[in-house]
């Protein structure tokens, strides 16, 4: 074999490799720092022949340390498993420093500012909010740090199917664990939220039940129940605010309706869920009327309640919010 195929294998070989990571610099110096005196003892037995060749052995050495500590490097530099997915980012929100936009993938480990509101659908199934000025990590797709602000998780589909890990919280292992510094909450397949204040934590539990775990004990939160813990060990529990203000800003952070994966009766049941407001219909078989009807456009940038106006006005129909019903009605 001729020195041109040798030279036109290696150039095959590399272009199959790609590139390789970046080195960095003190990995490189520290390298030649540790081979240079077995060279310049190798170099000073050829130097008399001829010191040419001094510069061009010098620069091969390095290209060689350089190529080696890549591949070394390689397992170390491998990309984090993703968590979840960005579905909605009002206002600038950041993962590790980078400005997050819908459909990033928001790796295991991320360390989350939000400066607006942000919603991510986790990897393991369930949809998770951050509300305005909310720091957090993101330990893995169902484990997370709230250092400051709200968050709202939701352990359902739009449809109103438990995801994955609600199935495991209803066997026994929460769908997700939120740590912070007055204790730690864990949800059992539900819609709750958890906020951060001066002087403690507050939990809102929409739907189901959630645990709250802190030094003295545990203690339940059941469906419409409010449960503070202050951070002088003060434990106060009460019924869910009345009013659509109570999950107004979660309202505001949820990912639009899909009409090209759901139907009409699809979406109304996803506005139900969202506001939660029990669908009430008149005449009762209207639901399986409007199955064939069918909605062309997007929801997409209105809350809930918006897109139920803008759907109802469009296909026919009329919304009418009575206590907690949600009347749906041919348009009169």
């Amino acid at each position: 074999m001729t020195s041109r195929d040798n030279d036109q294998d290696l150039a095959r070989l590399l272009q199959e490799a790609g590139p390789r990571p970046e080195v960095p610099d003190e990995r490189i110096a520290a390298a030649m720092a540790a081979v240079r005196p077995a060279w310049e003892a190798k170099l000073a037995e050829r130097e008399p022949r001829d010191g040419r060749w001094r510069p061009f052995l010098l620069a091969a050495a390095m290209a060689g340390l350089a190529l080696l500590a890549g591949w070394w490097a390689r397992p170390f530099l491998a990309p984090a498993p993703t968590a979840a997915w960005v579905e909605l980012a009002k206002g600038q929100s950041l993962a590790d420093g980078h400005p997050l936009a819908v459909g990033a993938a928001v790796p295991r480990g991320a360390s989350i500012e939000v400066e607006g509101l942000l919603a991510l659908r986790l990897e393991t199934g369930g949809s998770l909010r951050l509300d305005r000025g909310s720091r957090a990590h993101l330990h893995g797709p169902n484990e997370l740090e709230l250092e400051a602000g709200a968050l709202y998780f939701d352990s359902r589909d739009s449809h109103g199917t438990l995801e994955p890990t609600a199935e495991a919280a209803v066997a026994g292992s929460p769908a997700m664990t939120v740590a912070t510094a007055w204790g730690t909450v864990y949800d059992i397949g539900t819609q709750f939220e958890v906020r951060l204040r001066g002087e403690g934590l507050t939990v809102r539990v929409r739907e189901g039940e959630v645990e709250v775990a802190r030094e003295g004990g545990r203690h339940r939160a059941l469906e419409g129940e409010e449960l503070r813990l202050g951070s002088d060990g003060d434990l106060a529990r009460s019924p869910l605010p009345s009013g659509s203000e109570t999950f107004a800003w979660a309202h505001e952070a949820a990912p639009p309706f899909d009409f090209e994966s759901g139907d009409l009766p699809a979406f109304f049941r996803w506005a139900s869920r969202e506001t939660g407001k029990e669908p009430s219909w008149q005449p009762l078989d209207l639901e399986e009327e409007i199955e064939t009807i069918t909605f062309h456009g997007s929801v997409e940038g209105l809350t809930p309640l918006e897109a139920l106006d803008v759907v109802a006005a469009a296909t026919g129909l009329e919304v009418e919010i009575v206590g907690e019903e949600m009347e749906i009605r041919r348009a009169r």
